[in-house]
């Protein structure tokens, strides 16, 4: 069965929506006051992994065709599965995301009414415990309303974003200002690891199996139509991604010459809100980022929740979201520039393990790969992450950054995974063959 042009158009709306958080808002608008003149090459890095990567992640993991989100990491083994997918979940769930949504809300709709630098700090522990409290009790009593808000929700988002954007591209703040710190010299390799910031493609591998049921849904079960339906639902959600990414990072370049740099997006936001609406403008952009970002809070404790009482079936589901929500409110409070740089270091750990992931697994829809070849390639990208994460962490381990640097093609630009992955692969793949190894069929001829 095929499926016709309006499910692809509507799919591809729904996949959008799905990675439409509201906190990845804050990134391209930092990312442009930083790549400055160099805006252009970063945001090619920034589009690769905040909207290439996720889509494709979506595509192969539906591709698999399991509805467990742990198939794809179990062609390693079962055991590093379970790791994997409790990392992820951590992550885009209580560790990081979930206290963003909140720290975000903060910074760009309610901050900007602070005026006494003295009381941001009550000021925001009193905003997340009335946040998160609201998240707590909508995900257990209310969780419809969640959906229809959130309709009506993001396209008043959208809207205001679209009145920022479009005001910073007829009536421009400033000329765009040479690029600072290593976007000078990496812009490409920085816009690139900006895209972890934004978590997509983590959560890629769970969005992955619900494409695959909506796609088994409309009764589609050929490896072909699947790839085709895929592929126009993703080519749509992406250019909605890429027309949001980059006009905010346009207005974020734009904004350097008046506004000065800023430690994050959602600063950069508030402030393109008050200099072209005024007062008005922040009280809109608070009321819209503090609904949107309470609507992706509430998804992200419900997920969250699922996931932790499958692998603990004795926790039930009501405490597990008020320890979800009480965690959040904690790490909330650090703040949201503090917050981003916690997040980085096991940003940088997971991504390029997903990331091989995904390749690997794309790879597999044309050459059998064994597990040997999973196990080799995803083991010296962990390796690799960890020296990464431990470089993050800014602890002194120069003696092993000299030598990785004089052998490793792009390791001080932080890819040095990269060679070591296609080798391991590579190896992996010649020694399976040796071996007589393999696992079950997974492809198929364009």
């Amino acid at each position: 069965m095929k499926a016709s042009y309006s499910d692809v158009v509507a799919f591809g709306l729904a996949l959008f929506s799905l990675f439409f958080g509201a906190g990845n808002f804050i990134f391209p608008p930092l990312l442009g006051q930083m790549a400055g003149e160099h805006l252009g090459i970063a945001l090619i890095g920034f589009v690769v992994t905040a909207v290439g990567m996720p889509l494709l992640g979506v595509l192969v993991v539906s591709l698999i065709g399991s509805p467990d989100p742990q198939t794809l990491p179990s062609r390693v083994n079962k055991r590093f599965a379970l790791i994997m997918m409790t990392l992820i979940n951590l992550t885009i769930g209580p560790g990081f995301a979930i206290p963003r949504t909140g720290a975000v809300a903060f910074d760009a709709g309610i901050k900007p009414f602070i005026t006494n630098p003295d009381w941001v700090t009550a000021g925001l522990l009193i905003y997340s415990l009335l946040f998160f409290g609201a998240s707590y009790y909508i995900a257990l009593n209310q969780q419809s309303i969640t959906e229809r808000v959130g309709k009506i929700l993001t396209p008043g988002l959208l809207i205001s974003l679209a009145l920022l954007v479009v005001n910073a591209f007829l009536q421009p703040a400033g000329k765009l200002q040479p690029a600072l710190g290593n976007y000078q010299t990496m812009p490409l390799s920085e816009g690139f690891k900006a895209g972890y910031l934004t978590m997509d493609t983590l959560a890629s591998i769970v969005f992955g199996v619900l494409m695959l049921n909506i796609i088994r849904s409309k009764g589609i079960t050929s490896r072909r139509e699947t790839l085709r339906f895929g592929l126009g639902a993703s080519f749509i959600a992406a250019s909605c991604l890429m027309l949001i990414y980059v006009s905010l990072a346009y207005l974020g370049a734009t904004s350097l010459e008046v506004a000065g740099k800023a430690e994050n997006g959602g600063m950069i936001l508030a402030w393109a809100a008050n200099y072209y609406f005024g007062t008005l403008g922040n009280v809109i952009l608070a009321i819209s980022f503090t609904l949107a970002c309470l609507t992706t809070s509430i998804g992200l404790m419900c997920s969250s929740a699922t996931f932790f009482t499958t692998i603990f079936p004795k926790m039930m589901y009501e405490k597990c979201v008020l320890w979800i929500a009480v965690f959040a409110c904690l790490v909330a409070n650090v703040g949201l520039t503090k917050l981003i740089a916690i997040s980085i270091p096991v940003l940088v750990l997971l991504y390029p393990v997903v990331i091989v992931l995904i390749a690997l697994a794309f790879v597999h829809n044309f050459v059998n790969l064994a597990p040997k070849v999973y196990q080799l390639s995803v083991g010296v990208t962990v390796i690799m992450g960890l020296i990464e994460a431990v470089n993050a962490l800014e602890l002194n381990i120069s003696f092993i950054n000299s030598f990785l640097a004089k052998i490793l093609p792009l390791y001080n630009q932080g890819f040095g995974w990269v060679v070591p992955a296609i080798i391991a692969a590579i190896i992996g793949y010649f020694i399976a063959a040796d071996n007589g190894s393999g696992m079950e069929e997974n492809t198929f001829s364009l």
